[in-house]
């Protein structure tokens, strides 16, 4: 169940509390009223910002497995991960700025939710981590962790992140720019109120303000190295899909504007999870 409250100077909170579950996680119906909250937020009148966090002890930790499980065909798969997609555009696009005040688990799609945020704060505690973990189970990002994460702390930091699936702590994700801040758990939801009011968040995204600074498009020798990593990848035996796909997203949307990078994400994560191998990992789940 996802809803929201009013934090008071004209500030919103989108709370997640998904019942009878220890942990959020995405589905089809979660996803959709995300979005309808989003457009209903987006009808207001003088909201200062909105604050996404959890009433769980982690903020997310992915989509639903079961779900992927049931999409036997490319198409049926593309539902959903459009479905993510349309309601993660529609928040960049919205000219209120978003902040996610992360606690615990933020993996797969809830990672990918944070990356569509302006502004990212984590609670300063060994329980967060932060990751996108997909290659592990057979799949690939399918919430644009393969566009965003590069065009957020560049491609270099990002490759470990996105082929090992190992997650990071906060003072790990504060170095790289994963995070903009770190605070005690008990400070998150009001230093995120605080920074809206302060009115110095943009919410204009990285990739889609040229005037913005960001870390901008791989080097030369970043570019050589994903392709090496996806020549020397097929030349084994045994092809892990998930790894090949997810590198060759990275490396094909680097070239391309952020809307027709993410599309081929959508593609290939399509085609990945409705694959053989995604489907055996899945099934031992």
């Amino acid at each position: 169940m996802i809803k929201t409250e009013n934090l008071g100077d004209e500030v919103i909170g989108i709370i997640m509390d998904r019942p009878n579950s220890s942990h959020n996680f995405q589905d089809e119906k979660a996803i959709s009223e995300f979005h309808n909250l989003l457009k209903e937020i987006e009808k207001k009148n003088n909201v200062k910002g909105v604050i996404i966090y959890s009433a769980k002890k982690s903020f997310l930790v992915g989509g639903d497995l079961n779900e992927l499980r049931k999409a036997k065909l490319p198409a049926q798969v593309m539902k959903i991960t459009v479905k993510v997609n349309e309601a993660f555009r529609f928040m960049e696009n919205s000219k209120i700025p978003f902040v996610a005040a992360i606690n615990g688990l933020a993996l797969g799609g809830g990672l990918e939710l944070a990356l569509a945020c302006n502004y990212r704060i984590g609670a300063l505690d060994n329980t967060l981590k932060l990751g996108l973990p997909e290659v592990t189970l057979g799949l690939m990002p399918g919430g644009g962790g393969t566009q965003r994460l590069p065009r957020l702390i560049g491609y270099t930091n990002s490759l470990p992140i996105l082929m090992k699936g190992a997650p990071i702590t906060a003072e790990e994700a504060e170095n790289i720019g994963l995070l903009d801040e770190c605070v005690p758990k008990e400070k998150l939801l009001k230093l995120a109120k605080n920074r809206i009011l302060e009115g110095k968040i943009s919410s204009n995204q990285l990739w889609d303000n040229p005037q913005t600074k960001s870390v901008g498009k791989p080097s030369k020798e970043e570019l050589e190295n994903l392709d090496n990593i996806i020549t020397q990848n097929k030349k084994k035996n045994v092809i892990d899909p998930a790894l090949v796909s997810t590198v060759e997203a990275i490396r094909e949307g680097a070239d391309l504007p952020f809307d027709k990078a993410i599309k081929i994400e959508n593609e290939k994560f399509a085609n990945v999870v409705s694959g053989a191998v995604a489907k055996n990992k899945i099934r031992t789940l």
